[in-house]
């Protein structure tokens, strides 16, 4: 079985400065862009799954994750 998960700074400057990109050197207008990284797991339990999320894919003060069913 494959899990996938989803993680997104939940302040994150890399996708601010993007922004700022797209608006200085394309002139779009965007009102929000996002970054999330995926992470595709094989090889685990669910358990093992359930266990690494918010150590090894992520960090709940600063990460937001998004668990694919």
């Amino acid at each position: 079985m494959i899990f996938r998960i989803y993680v997104e700074k939940k302040v994150n400057l890399q996708a601010k400065k993007v922004a700022e990109d797209l608006h200085n050197l394309l002139k779009i207008e965007v009102e929000d862009v996002r970054q999330l990284i995926r992470y595709d797991i094989e090889g685990i339990t669910h358990k093992e799954f359930a266990d690494a999320v918010p150590c090894v894919f992520s960090e709940p003060p600063v990460d937001d994750g998004y668990i694919e069913n």
